[in-house]
């Protein structure tokens, strides 16, 4: 996550009722093109930031926008 004044914040760790089924466990998978999957991630920010861009790191080479939050 970056915010508008170009600070970056990785995900966080939540803890949870894994018996409640209301926040899935991740599990690792294969998603073939074209498919699709959703989850949560979380992310521990000031309350006051505003937020800028979801960023993706696939490998240390590569850092992708995967949503420009100033564009909603």
């Amino acid at each position: 996550m970056q915010t508008a004044d170009g600070f970056f914040y990785g995900d966080a760790y939540i803890s949870h009722d894994i018996s409640s089924g209301d926040t899935p466990d991740h599990e690792t998978i294969s998603v073939d093109p074209g498919d699709e999957v959703s989850g949560l991630v979380f992310y521990e920010v000031p309350v006051d930031a505003e937020l800028a861009r979801i960023m993706w790191q696939p490998d240390s080479g590569r850092l992708l926008v995967a949503a420009d939050l100033r564009e909603v």
